[in-house]
């Protein structure tokens, strides 16, 4: 994401950037806010931040278990069980064929919070 937050400050572009809250998530959210300085103060975020029990979560936990499955079985309908690279290729496939899904009551809103959580910091940053 370097190059792009590069081009976006030097356009004077309105971002927000959503990191996985595991380890490999927050030290990046500490590279690019070491790398950016405070151009990047309140534009970096992990789920932590949208959630606090969201510690350590990926963005595929933002599912249930069921959804996750259920997504990848669109593409791979053999496979019973859950693999993160199944599910990742399913949703690329998904949305290059524009393959919808109907998600579960519990990951609408999941997702519902994400989304209230981003448009009131790109509110705040305006």
């Amino acid at each position: 994401l370097e190059n792009i937050v590069s081009l976006y400050l030097g356009w004077g572009r309105n971002f927000i950037i959503l990191l996985d809250s595991d380890k490999e998530g927050r030290e990046q959210k500490k590279r690019y806010e070491k790398i950016f300085g405070p151009s990047t103060n309140n534009r970096i975020f992990t789920y932590k931040d949208v959630d606090t029990s969201w510690q350590n979560m990926g963005t595929e936990f933002l599912l249930s278990k069921e959804d996750q499955l259920g997504i990848q079985k669109i593409s791979y309908p053999k496979q019973i069980k859950y693999s993160k690279k199944l599910f990742n290729r399913s949703i690329q496939e998904m949305y290059l064929s524009k393959t919808t899904y109907k998600f579960s009551e519990y990951t609408d809103k999941r997702i519902e919070t994400v989304f209230r959580f981003l448009k009131n910091k790109l509110k705040e940053i305006k």
